[in-house]
């Protein structure tokens, strides 16, 4: 679903909307990042990533009420379609691997989060099987999330790092 929003949004941007101008390339990443030096930019960029755009945007809202994951997934989607639209080919080729990596992390993110908060409001249709309170299901999916996030914590460093090899690459 997140990767279709993006190929959706991607073909209708190419349909609706002018071509951007590409006036040459410039760095998505603060100045004082690159000019500090590489390791402050990958702690920089996996930091950004993990807290705000994974935890806080993706997961977080399906905590409170769990189609909000699905829903910002797919606000994400269209973002990241806009914003790989206006990259000439070359570049959205270079970044492919990293738009592959950090989409792969929010799509967990969504799932871990969707899983958390249905847990709390249908807990016998998250682990259907045998009875379990709300506070048993709920600790078990507070567990689920904690675990997908090293998964998620893999996937966000490297692609953090090779964002930043691109980065130094390209600057």
């Amino acid at each position: 679903m997140f990767f279709g929003g993006i190929f959706i949004t991607l073909v209708l941007s190419g349909a609706f909307l002018h071509p951007p101008v590409y006036t040459g390339w410039h760095p998505n990443v603060p100045e004082l990042f690159v000019g500090d030096g590489w390791l402050l930019l990958i702690l920089g960029t996996f930091i950004f990533n993990l807290a705000w755009n994974s935890f806080v945007c993706v997961a977080m809202p399906g905590v409170v009420f769990f189609p909000l994951s699905a829903g910002f997934l797919l606000y994400r989607a269209f973002l990241w379609g806009l914003y790989l639209y206006a990259q000439p080919t070359w570049l959205f080729i270079v970044l492919l691997p990293v738009t592959l990596l950090e989409c792969e992390a929010y799509v967990l993110a969504a799932v871990a989060g969707t899983v958390l908060g249905a847990s709390w409001v249908l807990p016998n249709q998250i682990y259907s099987g045998h009875k379990q309170t709300r506070v048993q299901v709920l600790k078990k999916a507070a567990r689920e999330l904690s675990e997908t996030y090293i998964l998620i914590s893999v996937f966000l460093l490297v692609a953090a790092i090779i964002e930043t090899i691109i980065t130094w690459a390209i600057v």
